[in-house]
């Protein structure tokens, strides 16, 4: 789960335009098996900091692929400067945005990733099931994909919050042969939002 060290900067964001703190992890996950053999396992994260302020109707953005405190204060400078320079150069002069009763919403579901191993013998044990309930396919492909994406947002003017949203979806595509030497394919995807095992 991703620290919520960012509330302790709330008290820093600026006091005037619209200003967003941002810390995100993305985790994603696939195993692929065709006719049997695993041709991919792989396993992916990536996490950083960024925020976005307003300026007379232009928004600067600043990111960083950390989420460490330090890049907090960085970010938080690059975007102000980067709203300063796009509004000295579009001009729009829009008023500021009315602000929203703020208030911390958890909308955190929980996020238990599963063991990449255990995919592996799920796939291995469907895989099975599927060659030994029909014979007769040309052939057969499973892919499991998994990604969960996981945020805490601080603002100076509305809500505020910490949310989890994991998705794994399995694609089973089967191909057999018609009696005329034509090749026939069955996909059917199963699954969605949720965790692994909370899919299957």
């Amino acid at each position: 789960m991703l620290s919520e060290f960012i509330k302790d900067f709330q008290s820093q964001l600026p006091g005037s335009g619209s200003v967003e703190l941002r810390v995100q992890r993305n985790v994603t996950m696939g195993v692929s098996m065709v006719s049997g053999s695993l041709v991919s396992n792989a396993r992916n994260e990536v996490s950083g900091v960024s925020a976005r302020m307003r300026k007379g109707g232009v928004y600067g953005f600043s990111s960083e692929a950390t989420d460490s405190p330090d890049a907090v204060g960085r970010v938080l400078k690059a975007a102000a400067d980067n709203a300063v320079f796009l509004d000295g150069h579009v001009k729009k002069n829009l008023p500021a945005l009315t602000p929203k009763p703020s208030q911390w919403r958890v909308l955190d579901r929980g996020f238990a990733e599963p063991e990449q191993k255990r995919v592996v013998e799920f796939v291995r044990a469907l895989d099975d099931r599927i060659a030994n309930r029909y014979t007769g396919l040309a052939s057969r492909t499973l892919v499991v994909r998994s990604d969960c994406m996981e945020k805490c947002l601080i603002t100076n003017d509305a809500g505020s919050g910490h949310t989890v949203s994991p998705r794994c979806y399995v694609y089973c595509m089967m191909t057999a042969m018609t009696d005329a030497g034509q090749p026939v394919e069955l996909f059917l995807p199963l699954g969605g939002f949720g965790t692994f095992d909370e899919n299957f």
